[in-house]
């Protein structure tokens, strides 16, 4: 009896040790990514190609986009998955057949006008009713409108969106590449938009790194350069944010009043 309860115990130990063996690796293995892009003309000659591998190569995939075509190849363990191509559908035109006129068509029509004739006082009475409703939902939106001044004043909700930026920010920093290099120029139209890209680039430029020059063009429409991007990632470091996020009274009130909004 006692040897049956400790080869039961044994086996309840193995499958432990190998269920938390899968977890370790699922949580710490990382997940490398290699990235390479250029483009000498525009989005008429712009090349893609992207790398990805997992568990030891366990799960792999490769992507590449070439001529407007976008391609990929993932395999997971020994199962391939097809490789996919972006193609237009063809056009089915269909032939307009001649409509034929005939008695009942004109019968049909006159009935319709009848009944048009008709619905033409219940259409006022509907329009009366749309402009009701319209109020109502402008006086639910001017709500909507003073209770989330409300919650965004809220001295708890301010700490609270303040730890989400914290945590947000170190999100980037480790999910910052390893490798990042290369040169772009780009240009639009119309000047205003080539200044709000260059705004938020400027806002990523610290995680971006010093190797990659970004030189915007007010004076045409251009977008050219190369770019090669290198690094690894965890499943952990979304579950230390998810952790740090729920351990934090601040941030857990926010979440619970959003759902009180959303209800009310």
């Amino acid at each position: 009896m006692i040897h049956i309860l400790l080869f039961i115990l044994k086996l309840i130990g193995w499958i432990l040790l190998v269920v938390l063996g899968i977890l370790f690796l699922v949580l710490f293995a990382p997940i490398r990514y290699q990235g390479h892009a250029k483009s000498t003309i525009g989005w008429e000659d712009f090349y893609a190609n992207f790398k990805f591998s997992w568990l030891l190569s366990f799960v792999y995939g490769k992507l590449n986009y070439e001529n407007g075509k976008l391609l990929w190849d993932i395999r997971i363990g020994w199962k391939h998955f097809p490789k996919m191509q972006t193609s237009d559908p063809p056009n089915t035109v269909k032939k307009s057949e001649p409509k034929k006129k005939t008695q009942k068509t004109i019968a049909t029509k006159k009935k319709k006008e009848k009944k048009a004739s008709n619905s033409s006082k219940q259409t006022s009475s509907k329009k009366e009713m749309k402009i009701s409703n319209l109020t109502e939902k402008i006086k639910k939106i001017l709500e909507t409108k003073e209770n989330i001044s409300q919650f965004l004043r809220d001295e708890i909700h301010q700490m609270g969106f303040q730890h989400c930026i914290k945590e947000l920010k170190r999100l980037f920093k480790l999910l910052k590449p390893k490798i990042i290099k290369g040169e772009l120029e780009y240009g639009f139209c119309d000047p205003c938009y080539t200044g709000q890209v260059l705004g938020i680039l400027s806002i990523l430029y610290p995680y971006l790194g010093n190797n990659l020059n970004i030189t915007p063009n007010f004076h045409e429409k251009v977008f050219k350069g190369n770019c090669f991007v290198k690094g690894k990632l965890r499943v952990s470091y979304f579950l230390l944010i998810v952790w740090n996020l729920i351990w934090n009274t601040n941030s857990r009130t926010i979440f619970l009043h959003i759902k009180n909004l959303k209800q009310s």
